[in-house]
């Protein structure tokens, strides 16, 4: 039956595209890969023993809940994982001390710390992060890309990260309050800006 349902799928299937599709308990007893938040209590309530990897994780909190210090001792955990890669820090809110991150065990040799206006524009960043659209200038479609963004670099081995870490979303200036004139209000800004930027 499950041989005859697969087939049914792979008739929507387009020679330009791959469609996913398979059986839930092919995924019994996979282990999910994360990185451990230095909480046991939070790795548990994880189920995967802490951050998984691939997925965009948001600490949300007041000031000075511990979402840096949490950020801090995640690369500390990623480099024990990994003796080789780099963990990027954008810090929008200049949060980022790296004698702070030297005495929580962190190697800052490693630690690639990307600020000022590239961190706090939220074009550039994201830009910087996903890639620049190439654009056909006669049908304005998307025909892949102008420029190549870090997750890009990333997945094709050129740049060798196993963490990112945007500090924080709060200090981030959307695009359109960047080239608005001072004092004119437009709501939910941010909000509309990131639900684009984090299904792309």
């Amino acid at each position: 039956m499950a041989d005859k349902i697969k087939e049914f799928f792979k008739t929507y299937q387009e020679d330009d595209e791959q469609l996913a599709f398979h059986m839930a308990h092919e995924d019994v007893g996979q282990e999910v890969p994360s990185i451990p938040t230095s909480s046991y209590l939070l790795d548990d309530a994880l189920f995967c023993g802490g951050l998984p990897k691939g997925r965009i994780i948001q600490y949300y909190g007041p000031p000075g809940s511990g979402k840096t210090l949490m950020t801090m001792l995640a690369i500390k955990n990623a480099q024990q994982e990994n003796d080789s890669s780099l963990q990027i820090f954008i810090d929008a809110e200049q949060s980022f001390d790296a004698n702070w991150a030297a005495q929580l065990g962190c190697d800052t040799s490693r630690i690639l710390v990307v600020d000022g206006d590239l961190a706090v524009s939220g074009r550039k960043c994201f830009e910087m992060i996903l890639g620049v659209p190439k654009e056909d200038k006669k049908t304005h479609e998307y025909t892949g890309q102008a420029k190549a963004g870090l997750l890009d670099e990333i997945t094709a081995g050129a740049v060798d990260a196993n963490l990112i870490i945007y500090d924080s979303l709060g200090s981030m200036i959307p695009p359109m309050e960047d080239t608005s004139r001072v004092g004119k209000m437009n709501m939910s800004l941010l909000a509309r800006f990131l639900t684009t930027t984090f299904r792309k």
